[in-house]
């Protein structure tokens, strides 16, 4: 069953709404779980410059928790700084060191993120975690 035709992946957010990529903006658009259909108008939710991956099927390079909290890639720049928001946009502050960023998922708890680094000297890609609350990188793989 279609729901409704979107360019992107698309993820449910508790406590009722589905979140997808349209351009480089994500949209929130209210979900009926329990007659499984969209309810309403969709609208941004303060995330612009989403970066996307070239389908089929495109994607929008986003994540998000139980708890509502979003994390998505920016496409204006490779190396980018990871920050906390208000959920009315308001930047709090920064998360860690500027870098290259890639496969960004939150954990359940919300406390990291594992993400994958490339490596300036051999070009591979390593998984990382992060710990949001430290800023502080621990590499996984190598």
């Amino acid at each position: 069953m279609q729901l409704t035709a979107v360019d992107s992946n698309a993820i449910f957010v508790p406590p009722g709404f589905l979140l997808f990529g349209r351009q480089e903006v994500l949209f929130a658009q209210p979900f009926d779980v329990r007659k499984l259909r969209l309810i309403g108008e969709p609208f941004p939710i303060g995330a612009e410059h989403v970066e996307r991956q070239p389908g089929p099927p495109a994607s929008s390079l986003f994540s998000a928790s139980q708890n509502s909290v979003v994390v998505y890639r920016c496409a204006t720049s490779r190396k980018i700084q990871l920050a906390w928001y208000k959920r009315d946009g308001a930047r709090l502050g920064s998360i860690g060191e500027p870098g290259q960023y890639e496969n960004m998922r939150i954990s359940p708890d919300e406390t990291q993120l594992a993400l994958q680094r490339p490596d300036p000297q051999t070009g591979k890609s390593d998984v990382w975690t992060l710990q949001l609350s430290s800023g502080i990188f621990t590499r996984l793989t190598c």
